[in-house]
């Protein structure tokens, strides 16, 4: 009861997605939909300075790190696999061609 109390002294709380600020700003800590902000991830605010998202594309810094073949030409898929807890289709295996196994040796 007290975590409630405190979490509503404040005059705004951000959340990072839509779905956080319905499950916890609204059904958990109770806040009024004048008090929620969704302003996502600071760490991603960088990505909305064009400049350095564009310098950041064409240097390949961190990639470079793990193999230093990579120029500015080459094309880097970023693969996270996610857990699910309900059907999903895997974007990446309706791709003309693909094969499970063949991309899990890849990776």
């Amino acid at each position: 009861m007290q975590q409630l109390l405190n979490m509503n002294k404040f005059d705004y709380v951000n959340f990072t997605s839509q779905h956080s600020a319905e499950l916890l700003g609204k059904k958990t800590y109770f806040l009024p939909n004048e008090k929620i902000l969704t302003f996502g991830y600071p760490r991603c605010d960088i990505f909305f300075n064009s400049a350095h998202v564009g310098k950041a594309y064409q240097d390949k810094r961190i990639a470079k790190l793990m193999n230093a073949d990579i120029d500015k030409k080459c094309k880097i898929i970023l693969y996270t696999p996610t857990w699910r807890p309900y059907k999903y289709n895997f974007p990446i295996s309706e791709m003309h061609n693909f094969s499970f196994s063949d991309f899990n040796e890849w990776l």
